[in-house]
């Protein structure tokens, strides 16, 4: 249908304008040229939207098997553009870079979206043989994550939000992606693959299992980072408690850049991000906060509305406060910070916490200072409550 109203709008321009190089004036059924074009125009443009929508249902949906032995979400991006001669294929060189495969838990819920792993890329070996493979699935990627797409369970942000880019860090590397570059190297991978790869009539849906297997084939690993390494991790281990999976990804120096295996109830698998998966732990609100505590050296009264939690780093203070916020519920909080927290995250914290009441901060009793911090909960910021000798 799609390609049917494609082929006929460019008849109709081509006849509009053979028609206009005689003189020839346009009417038909009571519109005249310029309408019978701003229909035309609205009607393509209702195809390709058509078409997009479908291409992305057929990459996120279309999955060939459960297992997903690899992250299947991936895109090519050039290694490098200064050196870039479309005329000389030497100067052709490409990174992998894998992408989050995050489901919106909620319908909205924006901060569940697709983005980057946070990893400088892997180089590609037989570059060539790798495109014949995959090119025409990278194509339609790429394709989607310069448009966007949104549904129930989605939320893939179009590429001149750079949302795509929320997790990557800005000094990880001198290969890390920017708002500056990923546009002009998203441009250069999709027209080189629409050379390389023209569509097809029958495009396959979804990456097989013998594509997802053989990825890692074609990549440059470093040492360790094999199967078993830095970029597998395997938590799907149904022995494993809630609390045991969010021990093994905390205690992970590494689990930075790396995308984790996720086997939900329904026995799907996706490949998510560390801060995504620590989320996916904790399923519920709050149990998931109970868990949360409890694997933090604290504990939760629900009939006193009381909670006691050690936060060792600023990220483990902004998950306590999403999983706290989520909650709905009100309690009388201490919290001890097992890391040399600067002023501003603790007003941090302290602004994260909603409605709470926070009691005390480091054997810091707040309900005694001055200013009252108790009756103006987040409001106010933490030199205002806090000796400077504190901090």
């Amino acid at each position: 249908m799609v390609s049917n109203i494609q082929y006929f709008y460019t008849q109709i321009m081509v006849e509009i304008q053979r028609l206009d190089k005689t003189g020839v004036t346009i009417q038909v059924k009571g519109k005249d040229r310029d309408q019978i074009l701003d229909d035309v125009h609205k009607l393509n443009e209702g195809a390709r939207m058509a078409a997009h929508v479908n291409m992305c249902e057929n990459t996120l949906y279309n999955i060939d098997g459960d297992e997903d032995p690899a992250p299947r979400l991936f895109i090519v991006l050039p290694s490098v553009l200064d050196t870039w001669d479309d005329k000389d294929p030497s100067t052709h060189r490409f990174r992998l870079y894998f992408i989050c495969d995050t489901r919106m838990r909620h319908k909205d819920d924006k901060t569940q979206h697709l983005h980057f792993s946070n990893h400088p890329g892997y180089s590609i070996n037989q570059q060539q043989e790798f495109f014949q493979l995959y090119g025409d699935y990278i194509l339609r990627v790429l394709q989607m994550i310069k448009q966007g797409y949104s549904s129930r369970l989605y939320e893939v942000p179009s590429l001149d939000t750079f949302k795509i880019l929320s997790k990557c860090d800005s000094d990880t590397t001198g290969r890390a992606l920017s708002a500056a570059s990923i546009g002009d190297l998203v441009e250069k991978s999709i027209t080189y693959l629409q050379i390389l790869s023209p569509p097809t009539w029958f495009p396959r849906l979804a990456l097989t299992r013998v594509q997802s297997t053989l990825i890692t084939s074609y990549l440059s690993l470093k040492d360790g980072d094999n199967a078993k390494g830095n970029l597998w991790r395997h938590i799907s281990d149904p022995q494993r408690t809630g609390i045991a999976r969010y021990q093994a990804l905390k205690d992970d120096v590494n689990a930075k850049r790396d995308l984790w295996r996720h086997t939900r109830d329904s026995q799907h698998v996706s490949w998510v991000c560390q801060d995504h998966i620590l989320l996916r732990l904790f399923p519920g609100t709050l149990e998931g906060l109970k868990q949360f505590v409890s694997t933090h050296g604290g504990h939760v009264d629900m009939q006193l509305a009381t909670l006691t939690v050690e936060l060792g780093s600023e990220k483990e203070s902004v998950l306590f406060c999403s999983l706290l916020e989520k909650t709905k519920h009100t309690f009388d909080i201490s919290i001890k910070l097992n890391w040399n927290a600067t002023r501003s995250q603790v007003t941090e914290l302290c602004c994260g916490m909603g409605k709470t009441i926070v009691l005390e901060i480091d054997g810091i009793n707040l309900d005694t200072h001055p200013q009252n911090y108790i009756h103006y909960s987040t409001n106010l910021f933490a030199e205002d409550i806090i000796p400077n000798s504190s901090l």
